[in-house]
């Protein structure tokens, strides 16, 4: 019996100490064809623990391609290695000893891509001759992305950050600068609106939109003032010229269970060899979404747009353009925002985006390759309402009331520019000319307020309906015109490239004389020369 004890805690022994073995497998990652160490490559490793668990170790090789996992348990275990422009490469080996050595060797694989070419920089080229910190998102990436905002499909881009007013009030921040430092453009025409809500790039429906490009980083020298932080051109989809008549079409409809959100598409295109025309509809609506916490309350939206595009070639050498486009929002939270005091509930009654805008664009020749002139106009109208839910003030006469205020404002842009784009060979190609905008803003509040007039004993009296009528910016007009130029030198078989620009600017501001309060209406009585009026801006111009 005693031998048999003795025989069973040898075997139990023995089974424990080769469940306990471990090893340290270290290894080298290095290209194939050339032996030379490739750092920073993934390698996982997964196995198989004593108790049956699969596990997974990760890590990334070195700057010398080493890695190294350890206390891996004794058996069969697969690892696995990627490394950009490489093949993938597995192993799968025993492990029964405790130090094993292996080597990973990756055969390359050039990544097959698409050339992708932008017109951020006043040119087309192609991304990959650009010098300049550039993002783009495509069309498909755009159709695949589940979002209702163009701002959100863009944050997946490095140094792109979204700024959030609400579902549909949403915005950019590009490397830690904000809209007041970003130009906006849609088809190159400026997008010229307030930056104190996040809303500027909620006035395009993405469906409409073929790709964006986003310049990272200052381009004062090709767009002027205001780039600071970069350039965020928005392209919208536009019909083909073809060999015969072609007509084709489109419509979606979906919805989303988050928000219930219901969306409706209907795209048209037709062209010829002489012309092209497209035209599109969109339609969404929003209830208020859904998150982990609960009900995001006050995060309803609904909008609709129509855009329309043609195109005419009156030669073969020059063609004569034009776009419509249109989008209306009503009825959209903004639960969230710096400009309204935290228990504040604001609205959007109304926003509305209008542009039309002509261009004529001729290719006469090899060293004048291309100009255009393009002229355009703009409106943007931003109608808010605010319940600002702020406890009354009580005082021993009276009890005053806020009941809401309507910041209105309506953003007018008018634009010209011609720009020519030039080969005078020796590998260079130059980019000049010149652009005229000037941004004419109208703004106004109304905020509504209820005086209960109280007597010495607290009992109201008199109830009293106060519209109190303000001006925040007064009308105001910003003007700038100026040339620019873009020159680009390829040297040493376009293994490199010199880049010269220059731009000058001409401001110019003015405003109207603007007072407060503008304007008091008392239970429907109208005085425009309240007591205490004041002038708060003086009619100025520089």
């Amino acid at each position: 019996m005693k031998k048999c004890n003795l025989l069973i805690f040898l075997l139990l022994g023995m089974t424990m100490q080769l469940m306990a073995q471990q090893a340290t497998i270290t290894g080298r990652v290095i290209h194939a064809e050339n032996s030379n160490p490739l750092p920073a490559a993934h390698v996982s490793l997964q196995g198989t623990a004593a108790d049956g668990q699969v596990y997974v170790r990760q890590t990334v090789s070195s700057s010398g391609g080493n890695f190294e996992f350890a206390d891996i348990p004794y058996g069969t275990v697969v690892i696995e290695c990627s490394y950009v422009g490489f093949e993938p490469l597995r192993v799968e080996m025993m492990v029964n000893r405790q130090n094993v050595w292996v080597d990973m060797a990756l055969k390359s694989r050039p990544a097959a891509l698409g050339e992708v070419v932008v017109t951020s920089l006043r040119k087309r080229k192609p991304l990959r001759e650009s010098v300049l910190p550039f993002a783009v998102v495509q069309s498909g990436e755009i159709e695949a992305l589940p979002y209702p905002t163009l701002s959100e499909m863009m944050t997946a881009q490095p140094g792109i950050n979204l700024v959030r007013d609400g579902i549909w009030a949403t915005s950019l921040n590009i490397r830690g600068l904000g809209e007041n430092r970003i130009i906006a453009m849609i088809d190159g025409n400026r997008l010229e609106t307030a930056t104190d809500l996040a809303a500027a790039l909620s006035l395009i429906d993405p469906a409409d939109v073929e790709r964006v490009e986003v310049i990272k980083g200052a381009a004062s020298a090709l767009y002027g003032s205001g780039s600071l932080g970069g350039v965020v051109n928005i392209i919208t989809r536009k019909a083909g010229y073809a060999d015969a008549f072609t007509l084709k079409g489109n419509m979606i409809s979906g919805w989303n269970s988050v928000n219930a959100m219901h969306t409706g598409r209907l795209r048209l295109e037709a062209g010829s060899r002489k012309w092209r025309a497209s035209l599109s509809g969109n339609l969404r609506g929003a209830d208020d979404t859904q998150t982990p916490l609960g009900e995001l309350p006050n995060s309803q939206f609904h909008d609709r747009s129509l855009v329309a595009d043609a195109g005419v070639m009156l030669t073969d050498k020059l063609e004569l353009s034009a776009g419509l486009q249109h989008l209306y929002a009503g009825d959209v939270g903004v639960p969230g925002g710096l400009a309204f005091p935290a228990t504040a509930e604001a609205t959007y009654k109304r926003a509305i985006r209008d542009l039309f805008y002509l261009e004529l664009t001729g290719t006469p020749g090899k060293v004048l390759e291309n100009w255009s002139v393009k002229a355009f106009s703009q409106d943007i109208l931003r109608d808010v309402m605010v319940h600002p839910n702020s406890p009354p003030v009580v005082t021993p006469a009276s009890i005053t009331t806020p009941l809401y205020f309507t910041p209105y404002g309506l953003h007018r842009t008018r634009g010209i520019s011609f720009q020519s784009e030039w080969n005078p060979g020796g590998n260079h190609s130059l980019v000049a000319g010149a652009d005229l905008w000037s941004r004419h803003l109208f703004t106004d509040r109304t905020k509504y307020i209820q005086i209960e007039k109280l007597d010495g004993e607290g009992e109201v009296t008199a109830v009293n309906q106060m519209e109190k009528g303000e001006v925040p910016i007064p009308e105001s007009r910003f003007t700038s015109a100026g040339v620019f130029f873009h020159d680009e030198i390829s040297l040493r078989d376009q293994r490199f490239r010199l880049q010269l620009g220059g731009r000058f600017d001409g401001i110019f501001i003015s405003n109207e004389e603007a007072r407060d309060p503008l304007f008091l209406v008392m239970n429907g009585t109208l005085n425009e020369t309240p007591p205490n009026q004041r002038i708060t801006f003086p009619e100025g111009k520089e």
